[in-house]
């Protein structure tokens, strides 16, 4: 599902997608946080006032969103990967068995790559939207 920033056309397709994702990417090192961004997911949400099937999430609830998101860099790299996101071979095939969608792999230069760089990425695209919300002071709309 897109998010939008209500009242513009400015969104993100699949939006809702990457905040579960980075709901199992907290999981990896703070399986709360990853509980506390599901959670967030199913509850913070409004109907739209013109249409029932569009939710809403307030500023306020943003602003939320935020601090659980906050800091997914650094846990990430302090537990389970490198500073550029990649994972030890073995933490990669234990990964890939639990949840084969945030592990992306190719051979490159210096031999097999494992990472979650890609997830994290869709991460930071969404945070990005969240802060343009908040400061626009607009609250997001999934469709």
């Amino acid at each position: 599902m897109t998010l939008y920033i209500a009242g513009t056309r400015e969104g993100i397709k699949h939006g809702t997608a990457y905040l579960r994702r980075a709901a199992d990417l907290w999981s990896l090192v703070d399986p709360r946080r990853g509980d506390a961004i599901r959670e967030w997911l199913r509850s913070e949400w409004q109907a739209h006032d013109d249409d029932p099937d569009i939710q809403v999430y307030n500023v306020d609830s943003l602003r939320n969103l935020l601090g659980l998101l906050a800091s997914l860099d650094d846990a990430l790299r302090a537990e389970i990967t490198d500073e550029l996101f990649r994972l030890d071979p073995v933490v990669a095939a234990r990964l890939k068995a639990e949840n084969e969608l945030l592990v992306d792999s190719w051979e490159g230069e210096d031999g097999h790559v494992d990472t979650l760089t890609n997830r994290v990425g869709e991460v930071h695209e969404v945070e990005a939207l969240v802060k343009k919300a908040i400061e626009m002071n607009r609250s997001l709309e999934v469709d």
